[in-house]
């Protein structure tokens, strides 16, 4: 048997829980309030067809709790959507190199330096619509606040899937 078949099949079977990987694969450690399963959030439709805002917007407010407004159902203007993972604040394009080996699956061991979570940064939610049917590819989003009232929806903005740091649910067995 061919040495990196070796080493693959004595990789761990099960991606880890606590962590949220990009696809390079980079770390950030979970806390245990943003482990659950679909969680659904309701956000505002994004006014930008591309990537035409910043992770920061005018609006600061903590990033990883949801108001009411947010895990309420959608009214006119706004969207349901699924919570996929994070980027880590002001780490937009910042880890987008790779780290470990070619060829070992993406959430199943840590490489390097493991991001810390941190209430107080601006980590920025990353969801995807619900969809009736199973696209081909689908969009992502980052949730950015616009508003300093904490009742207040965010707003959903087009982001690459590269800058996104996926929960243990959402990554698939993608190799670096």
């Amino acid at each position: 048997m061919p040495a990196s078949s070796a080493k693959r099949k004595a990789e761990p079977d099960v991606q880890l829980e606590d962590y949220a990987f990009n696809i390079f694969g980079h770390a950030m450690a979970l806390p245990q309030e943003h482990r659950e399963e679909r969680v659904f959030v309701t956000a505002l439709r994004s006014e930008f067809p591309c990537y035409e805002w910043q992770l920061r917007g005018p609006g600061r407010r903590p990033s990883a709790h949801l108001n009411e407004r947010e895990k309420s159902a959608p009214t006119q203007g706004s969207k349901q959507y699924l919570l996929v993972g994070w980027v880590p604040g002001g780490s937009l394009y910042k880890y987008r190199n790779f780290i470990g080996r070619k060829g070992r699956s993406v959430g199943k061991t840590l490489l390097e330096n493991v991001l810390l979570w941190d209430d107080k940064s601006d980590n920025v939610m990353v969801v995807a619509p619900i969809l009736e049917a199973v696209p081909q590819t689908v969009t992502l989003y980052a949730l950015v606040t616009t508003s300093n009232d904490p009742t207040s929806l965010r707003t959903a903005h087009p982001i690459d899937s590269e800058d996104v740091f996926y929960l243990p649910q959402y990554r698939d067995d993608s190799r670096i």
